[in-house]
C-alpha cells in the first residue's frame, strides 16, 4: 500500500521558515493537543552562525492537518502541505 507523502512548509509573513515540532515533555504535548494547539519551534541562527531554536509558538492544530493561515500578534503564519513528486 502506497502512502502519500507530503512536505510541510511554514511561512511567517510570506517568508519560508524552518521549524521543528515540540519534542518536550509528553505532558506538555498532551495538554497542547487537548486544547487544540500544536507548539512549534522557529529555527534560526545565533550570533556565531549556529542553527538553533530562536522562538516558539502554539498554532491551531487544524493547520497542520489541512494547511491554513493564522494571524497572531501582528504576524501571519501560513502552513502549507505540498505533495512530494512520485518516486518510480
Amino acid at each position: 500500500m502506497n502512502r502519500i507523502q507530503y512536505t510541510q512548509t511554514l511561512y511567517i509573513d510570506g517568508v519560508e521558515t524552518p521549524f521543528e515540532y515540540e519534542d518536550g515533555s509528553m505532558e506538555g504535548i498532551r495538554n497542547d493537543r487537548a486544547n487544540g494547539f500544536q507548539r512549534v519551534f522557529i529555527m534560526g541562527h545565533d550570533a556565531s552562525g549556529r542553527c538553533c531554536r530562536v522562538s516558539s509558538i502554539s498554532l491551531p492544530l487544524g493547520m497542520f492537518d489541512h494547511g491554513g493561515t493564522c494571524k497572531i500578534d501582528g504576524k501571519e503564519y501560513k502552513f502549507r502541505r505540498f505533495r512530494l513528486p512520485r518516486e518510480w
